[in-house]
């Protein structure tokens, strides 16, 4: 059984209104306050336009989310931590490149190489397994080409200030 903070939040919320009148008073408050929090937690996550961005969906117990990473946040975390890139065998890092995000018409990709080819690996969000935020068509082109290498920014280490310097939002996505 799995930890529900809505389901434990409306339990305690009954709790208070079952208690005295003023426990009805507070709990109607409380309601307000999660109900408002839900109206805004809804899908679709924030992605400013002219800001690169990238969705990663994960499924909880308690729903699915969607993470909304600012890519360009990234990339300047990268240069202000003066992070350096991994060198990746490409018959290694071919698995973190989601195919269903792939588009092999070459002729319709707008080449936008202005930010590095970014891994992320977690143990929440990827199940300890590198997945590919950007450069997935970098990826996957060096791996058709049956080049050897590539070069990737890997986030691992110091993830949570990775995720909090580039996340615009999490949402509950309701489908």
């Amino acid at each position: 059984m799995y930890f529900n903070p809505f389901e434990h939040f409306s339990k305690r919320i009954m709790e208070m209104a079952n208690k005295s009148e003023y426990g009805t008073k507070i709990a109607s408050k409380w309601s307000q306050i999660v109900n408002q929090f839900l109206i805004d937690e809804i899908y679709p996550a924030f992605h400013p336009i002219g800001q690169e961005t990238f969705s990663l969906y994960k499924e909880f117990p308690t729903g699915v989310f969607e993470y909304a990473l600012y890519i360009d946040g990234a990339t300047s975390l990268i240069k202000e931590n003066s992070i350096t890139p991994v060198i990746y065998e490409l018959s290694k890092i071919i698995a973190s490149v989601d195919e269903g995000n792939i588009n092999k018409d070459t002729s319709n990709i707008k080449t936008n190489h202005k930010n590095p080819v970014m891994v992320l690996q977690s143990q929440y969000l990827t199940e300890n397994k590198p997945h590919c935020i950007n450069g997935n068509h970098r990826i996957f082109e060096a791996y058709r080409q049956n080049k050897e290498q590539i070069e990737v920014y890997v986030f691992l280490k110091n993830l949570n200030s990775f995720l909090s310097s580039m996340m615009f939002g999490v949402k509950l996505c309701i489908f």
